[in-house]
């Protein structure tokens, strides 16, 4: 990103302005886990799909042998069919190879059907679904394949432990496990859907070019006694035509079928994601809230690098060289503070000849299935305390930036869905991309491991970080790295606009959208407060609240004077509070007639929103207001007082004699003047 150079005064910082500009905004276009989701329980028929399903896998087996057949000898006939001499000898070992695939099938056709498996159909991922009440989601490598969203069952048939054999192939499954779902009428569409795709992929599955023998390298041309016609050896390496055909069609069919299985399980997570209510917008003609991390996610998310966590610093990388599913945060942290929806996973640490390498599974916590591996660096500090020191680091600015996340509503998932706003969703997407510049940006990296050096070694080397950060002692290490990290925040430009500026003016726009639409729906609105006997002012009050909110917002971000720290505290409850009430707002400002007599869920809905609307400003409260101006006339008026009483003084006795007593009563008055006006500006709000 460019770099706009600005000269910042911070305890520890004196770095450029950091620019997003506008080509790289993105287009402007509390996850609440109370949803009404279906609950996910087991069919009732479930133990009888088993025994329907073998039925109907010999059926689809039969009928794809068939078609296997016939497809075949189709081939074979095209091959000959008015062909010269030089071109039957090009396709020579094709014609026998199709007609050895023949001769395989047709002759084990019986066989084929009652035991797949053992003639190279390898069909696994229909019996997950029909054989197992639960599954676990997992990754399969497979022939240097990586095929991620896996459903694993338990049972011989489901587990793919006689399909996936042989060295670097592995099968990887999660902890936890799901609950089946299906029914019967899914599972049977999606086994006849499984057949059809094989249908379709025959060419791939069965003929592949890279099966065919070669003569002169593996086969030779034979001519058996017993036949007049000329034919291929059997491969080398292998004990006769079958052997060979099943590796083939082996190898093929596993990859099909982890497809397949890959395939389903993606498909019927964003089945149910549709099927999820969806989160009402502030402005009710807005659509659908798209979520921009997305199709961000699938290539952009950094691949992050693992580090050794302090606590297991002592141990040798040849000591953490294995598996680390189940205890991948116990040895190892990432660099992740921002983008806390996605996680990290280290699988197993690998020896290479290229050093020490960490295969990585990063996992979309919003869609578990959403996930991929990649192979990366083992990475480690030059000591302990240093390592403990980033580690703490980190942990800080994580905390510190979730709180904006918290009054957003969106929390540490990034639910963009709640803030009910494509601007606001666009918005909040920018400013993160905003905070991943500044963690990369190397002013910022040079002053906090400058910072790291100095101080870390005054860190206890037997607290666990959870004890450093709420340890007194360390208010200082938190409050200069949470300095470091906002003061680097407070001087980024999105779009030419002062980070927090830039949430401002989209909460402006927002609400300057949901006025329009107030308007345009006025007597549908007073209808509704009247059927509900409430006071339509503190609706109107409301709504002078949340603008005078939003321009406090707004100066605020653009402050440059305050301590950082107090300014980000400021900010997070303003965000907390104007959340809140666009929200509030937004549920009241419904163009559909409630009927109040009747109690519904949106009806109380209507009613709670009333009932939590913000009726005075964050910067001086109503009540707090009126004391204020009230003291400051009582204050204003007792000075008049004083003025004509010492006036009046002055004239009837010697001014000589009074001189000291004049001093006194002019600075009391002076005092008491500065007084009322202060009292009446704050309580006015100017200040």
């Amino acid at each position: 990103m460019k770099l706009k150079i600005k000269k910042v005064i911070s305890t520890m910082l004196l770095a450029p302005s950091l620019l997003i500009p506008t080509a790289l905004i993105a287009a402007e276009s509390n996850n609440e886990n109370n949803k009404e989701e279906k609950e996910k329980t087991v069919d009732k028929d479930f133990e009888n799909f088993n025994d329907k399903e073998n039925q109907l896998i010999e059926k689809s087996i039969e009928k794809y042998v068939d078609f296997a057949i016939n497809e075949l000898k189709n081939k074979v006939e095209k091959l000959l069919d008015n062909a010269s001499l030089d071109v039957l000898k090009e396709n020579l070992v094709k014609i026998v190879y199709y007609k050895k695939l023949i001769k395989y099938l047709s002759s084990n056709k019986a066989e084929i059907i009652k035991k797949p498996n053992e003639y190279g159909l390898e069909i696994v991922f229909p019996y997950v679904l029909s054989q197992n009440k639960n599954y676990k989601n997992g990754e399969i490598i497979f022939e240097d394949e990586t095929y991620t969203n896996i459903i694993i069952g338990d049972t011989e048939k489901s587990n793919y432990q006689s399909q996936i054999t042989g060295e670097n192939n592995q099968i990887k499954t999660d902890k936890e496990s799901t609950i089946n779902t299906i029914d019967w009428k899914s599972l049977e569409e999606t086994t006849q859907t499984y057949f059809d795709e094989l249908e379709k992929k025959f060419e791939s599955v069965f003929i592949d070019e890279d099966d065919l023998p070669q003569i002169g390298k593996n086969t030779k041309v034979i001519s058996p006694e017993e036949s007049l016609s000329i034919d291929l050896a059997v491969p080398d390496g292998y004990e006769n035509w079958n052997a060979y055909l099943k590796t083939k069609i082996n190898k093929r069919f596993i990859n099909f079928d982890l497809e397949q299985n890959q395939n389903f399980n993606q498909q019927n997570q964003e089945e149910q994601e549709k099927e999820q209510p969806e989160i009402p917008p502030i402005i009710p003609q807005e659509e659908i809230i798209n979520d921009p991390l997305i199709d961000f996610a699938r290539e952009n998310v950094a691949r992050l690098s693992p580090y050794v966590s302090y606590e297991y610093f002592g141990l040798h990388n040849d000591n953490l060289i294995g598996d680390h599913i189940e205890d991948s945060s116990k040895y190892f942290w990432f660099k992740n503070p921002i983008v806390t929806r996605y996680e990290y996973k280290v699988l197993n640490i690998l020896k290479t000849d290229e050093g020490y390498k960490a295969n990585v599974m990063l996992v979309d916590k919003n869609h578990p299935t959403s996930r991929t591996t990649y192979i990366t660096d083992l990475k480690r500090f030059e000591n302990r305390q240093i390592s403990k020191a980033n580690e703490l680091a980190y942990k800080i600015i994580q905390q510190s930036f979730d709180r904006f996340y918290q009054a957003l509503g969106i929390n540490d998932d990034l639910y963009f869905k709640n803030l009910r706003s494509q601007k606001l969703a666009s918005t909040v997407f920018n400013m993160i991309e905003g905070a991943l510049t500044v963690l990369h940006n190397d002013y910022f990296v040079n002053a906090l491991n400058d910072f790291i050096s100095k101080q870390a070694n005054l860190l206890n080397d037997n607290l666990t970080i959870e004890d450093e950060l709420i340890k007194k002692e360390n208010k200082e290490f938190i409050n200069e790295v949470n300095g470091l990290f906002l003061t680097s925040l407070r001087v980024l430009k999105i779009n030419g606009n002062a980070y927090w500026l830039y949430l401002g003016n989209s909460y402006q726009f927002v609400f300057n959208q949901l006025k329009d639409y107030i308007r345009s729906i006025k007597e549908n609105i007073e209808n509704n407060f009247k059927n509900a006997n409430k006071n339509i002012n503190n609706y109107l009050k409301a709504i002078e609240v949340l603008q005078e909110d939003i321009i406090y917002l707004k100066n605020v971000g653009i402050g440059s004077t305050y301590s950082v720290l107090k300014q980000y505290n400021t900010i997070i409850e303003l965000i907390t509070k104007i959340q809140n009430q666009f929200i509030n707002i937004s549920t009241l400002s419904q163009e559909e007639n409630i009927d109040f007599d009747n109690p519904t869920k949106n009806s109380d809905n209507w009613l709670k929103a009333y009932q939590n609307l913000y009726q005075s400003s964050y910067f001086q409260p109503d009540a707090s207001k009126k004391i204020m101006i009230s003291l400051g006339a009582i204050t204003l008026l007792i000075s008049i007082i004083f003025l004509i009483i010492t006036v009046i003084l002055s004239k009837l006795k010697n001014v000589k004699n009074n001189k000291g007593k004049l001093i006194l009563s002019s600075t009391i008055l002076a005092v008491a003047i500065l007084a009322t006006v202060v009292l009446l500006v704050v309580g006015i709000g100017v200040l």
